[in-house]
C-alpha cells in the first residue's frame, strides 16, 4: 500500500530508525580509523618540525659560512676569550643569522639560556651543537688542561671532505663512554652549545650538567629528537637527518675536519 493510501486511510507511514548494533558497528569503524589516522598526522607533524630544524640548520650552516669569508675564511672559536664578557659562537655568527628564533629546534622544550656570562648584549636559547674541532682544537688535543688557554680555528682549506664533515648538529645530550654513547632516552644538558667526542677532551659529552669538580654543562653529545634521528649540518651548507651510531662514536671521522666521514 502506498503511503498516499495510508494517509487516506488514517494511517502514518512507519519511519525505520538504526539499530544499536547498527551504531556500534559505525562507532567501532570511526574508531579504527582514527587509530588509523591520529599516528599518521603525529607524523605529518613530526616531519614538518624535523624539516623546520633543517632549515635552522642550514641557515646557522650558512652564517658560518660567510662569517669565514668575512674573516680571512677562518672560523670562529667556540668561545672567544679576547673579549670582555667572553662570547659563544652563537653570538659571533648572530649578525649574519639575525634572529634568535634559528636556534630553537621546534622539537626542543628545554628554555635554558645560552649566555650569562658568557655573551655580551644578549642571551639565546640554542638547540644546537658547534663541533668542537672546528673552533677550539685544542680542548680535544689537550684535555682542557688547567692553565691552557691558547686555542686555534680551522681554516676552510683545511676541510678535505665537507659534505661529510659533522659541522652543526641537534644537541645536546650526555653520552655515555661506551657504545652506544647516545640514544633517544639519553639525558639532555640544559645549556650545551658544544659538541665533542663521547670519549675526549675528559669526558665532557658525557658529563652531567653541575658546578661540583669534573662536570661540565658546555660540551655535548647530539641529541636524537626527530624519531630516531639527529639533523646535521655539513661544513658545505647542506642539512640532512642521520641516525646518531652512524656518525657520533670515539674519534669519528665525520667530526673531525681533516678527514671527514
Amino acid at each position: 500500500m502506498s503511503e498516499q493510501s495510508l494517509e487516506i486511510h488514517g494511517l502514518k507511514p512507519q519511519t525505520r530508525g538504526f539499530t544499536l548494533i547498527e551504531l556500534l558497528v559505525v562507532i567501532a569503524i570511526i574508531a579504527i580509523l582514527a587509530a588509523i589516522l591520529f599516528p599518521v598526522f603525529a607524523k605529518v607533524r613530526e616531519k614538518a618540525r624535523q624539516t623546520s630544524c633543517l632549515s635552522n640548520l642550514k641557515q646557522i650552516s650558512l652564517a658560518a659560512l660567510q662569517y669565514g669569508q668575512d674573516n680571512n675564511e677562518s672560523y670562529f672559536p667556540v668561545r672567544d676569550w679576547s673579549v670582555t664578557p667572553s662570547q659563544t659562537w652563537i653570538n659571533m655568527i648572530y649578525p649574519y643569522v639575525k634572529s634568535s628564533g634559528v636556534y630553537k629546534c621546534p622539537d626542543d622544550s628545554s628554555t635554558a639560556l645560552v649566555g650569562i656570562p658568557y655573551t655580551a648584549g644578549a642571551t639565546f636559547h640554542d638547540s644546537y651543537l658547534y663541533n668542537n674541532l672546528f673552533g677550539n682544537g685544542w680542548v680535544a688535543a689537550f684535555g682542557n688542561t688547567p692553565g691552557h688557554t691558547g686555542f686555534y680555528s680551522t681554516l676552510q682549506s683545511q676541510i678535505t671532505k665537507p659534505a661529510s664533515t659533522v659541522f652543526f648538529c641537534d644537541g645536546g645530550a650526555q653520552s655515555t663512554t661506551t657504545a652506544p654513547y647516545v640514544t633517544s632516552s639519553s639525558p639532555l644538558k640544559s645549556a650545551a652549545y658544544i659538541l665533542v667526542d663521547p670519549t675526549a677532551a675528559g669526558g665532557y659529552a658525557s658529563e652531567p650538567d653541575g658546578t661540583g669538580s669534573g662536570q661540565n654543562g658546555d660540551a655535548a653529545a647530539p641529541a636524537v629528537r626527530h624519531t630516531g634521528f639527529v639533523n646535521i649540518a655539513f661544513a658545505d651548507g647542506h642539512a640532512k637527518a642521520m641516525r646518531p651510531e652512524d656518525f657520533y662514536y670515539p674519534n669519528s671521522p665525520w667530526l673531525d675536519p681533516t678527514t671527514g666521514g
